[in-house]
């Protein structure tokens, strides 16, 4: 990854940070470039992954033959189909059970008092949550315990997999010596494979071992599949260096965050003081309160963001009805329009939304309604029109299906901020697009009708505000 594309992702930070689960996201794109070779460079002097792979390979049979090791059964090939994405020619693909030992543990009677109490750290899948820090259980079993039941012992820097329920995938990487339930597989990898590497490539490629489980409500993992994962296998330097690399921009955008999560609480305190002057009908002093955070064109973007996010979230209005979680499929009729870009007709009368940011003219109207318009590919902006237009092909237009509980300018509000998740979700690669599913499972708290008119009255008086800002900043 070259200094330019990391400073591509930081510049887009906050970005990230507006939509829900963003640094999660960010983190995630992070170690998709990790697992597929693209964060730091290859060195020929570094060796390859078959070259690993036959130390490794050579290495077992040692200590097989030694009695140190259990005899492992013969691993599938690997098949073209398993191949999830490209790595670089210098790593090998290769099964992960050939990288290490696996194992599960299991729960000693509960009805037998002299199996719990100090001494033994007795770690279960719910206690896993992707911390590579895991130290304390929550419950410790005796020595007799290990004796008499079906237990594993895990050692520091061994590698704990959820294979059950609600948290399955989950991952801990073990600070001290310890046993698990049978939810649980234990990794101790072999010479060569870095912990933090191994860690990291199973949660960068978390969902295609899920993809793999059983079962209907919950997935389940099994050891099999743990085993049988196909795994990017870099020489051992080069995964030093990957994780190396990983922390460093993980701590980057984590102090990132923090800096600007920091500054976003002050421009709300600051959001909120204005609210109050603008309620006791003092607008000068809501201007000068505002211009404390407005200095440059930025500075009034992301005020704006942070002014609509306040407006869904209830901080707007003071007014304290209960707000309904729901989801787009339950508030509008979702339309998408028929024509191609090249239908328009310069001198038209009527408006024809397309993908663009600008509106051209057609002289025929299809639509006679009062919508929020969202592009389905471009750049996914939003617009608000009441009135007769036509529309593109790839352009969704959303109506409310009942007037008295949802109010269309508040609408608009909630999609020029649930955009941002639509655009994580976005499919393609030459031409992203939103998918009319997508669009429909988008959530929405929604107020009374009575309060979202409220919301839209002082999130418009609000954005007044700093487009007179802006106004100041220009002169």
């Amino acid at each position: 990854m070259t200094v330019s594309e990391l400073r591509c992702l930081v510049d887009n930070l906050d970005e990230y940070i507006h939509i829900p689960d963003g640094i999660d996201r960010l983190k995630k794109t992070v170690l998709h470039l990790a697992v597929t070779g693209q964060l730091v460079p290859q060195k020929s002097s570094e060796g390859t992954g078959e070259g690993l792979f036959q130390k490794i390979q050579n290495k077992t049979r040692e200590l097989t033959i030694e009695g140190k090791l259990k005899k492992q059964a013969p691993l599938l090939k690997i098949n073209e189909d398993e191949i999830p994405f490209k790595i670089p020619t210098t790593w090998k693909w290769v099964r992960f059970g050939s990288l290490g030992e696996f194992g599960s543990g299991s729960t000693p009677s509960r009805g037998e008092d002299k199996y719990y109490g100090n001494g033994i750290n007795w770690f279960k899948s719910g206690e896993l949550t992707d911390s590579y820090m895991l130290s304390d259980s929550e419950e410790q079993i005796k020595q007799l315990a290990l004796k008499e039941c079906s237990l594993r012992i895990n050692k520091p820097g061994d590698i704990l997999v959820a294979m059950y329920g609600a948290t399955a995938g989950k991952l801990g990487l073990l600070e001290v010596e310890g046993t698990t339930n049978q939810a649980v597989c234990g990794i101790t990898l072999f010479e060569g494979v870095t912990r933090l590497f191994a860690f990291r490539w199973l949660l960068a490629t978390r969902n295609i071992l899920i993809g793999h489980s059983s079962g209907a409500a919950q997935p389940n993992i099994s050891k099999i599949k743990i085993v049988n994962h196909v795994f990017g296998l870099p020489p051992t330097s080069e995964q030093d260096r990957i994780v190396e690399k990983v922390d460093a921009i993980f701590k980057l955008i984590d102090e990132l965050a923090e800096k600007f999560q920091a500054e976003q609480a002050m421009r709300e305190k600051l959001v909120a003081s204005s609210l109050a002057y603008l309620a006791r009908g003092n607008s000068k002093v809501a201007l000068s309160n505002l211009a404390e955070i407005i200095r440059t064109k930025s500075d009034a973007t992301v005020l704006r963001k942070t002014i609509l996010h306040l407006a869904i979230s209830g901080r707007i209005s003071s007014h304290s009805d209960e707000w309904l979680d729901t989801t787009l499929t339950e508030l509008v009729d979702l339309k998408t329009g028929r024509l191609d870009a090249n239908a328009a007709v310069e001198g038209g009368q009527y408006p024809f939304f397309t993908c663009s940011h600008s509106i051209l003219e057609i002289d025929h109207f299809a639509y006679d309604t009062e919508c929020v318009l969202l592009a389905g590919n471009g750049d996914f902006n939003i617009k608000y029109y009441k009135g007769k237009f036509e529309a593109y092909q790839r352009t969704y237009i959303l109506e409310a299906k009942d007037r008295t509980s949802l109010h269309i300018p508040y609408l608009f509000i909630v999609m020029q901020i649930r955009s941002k998740e639509l655009l994580g979700e976005a499919m393609g690669s030459a031409m992203p697009y939103i998918r009319k599913a997508n669009v429909l499972a988008t959530k929405v708290k929604l107020p009374s009708l009575e309060e979202q008119i409220r919301i839209v009255k002082k999130t418009t008086q609000l954005l007044d505000l700093v487009t007179e800002l802006e106004k100041h900043l220009a002169a």
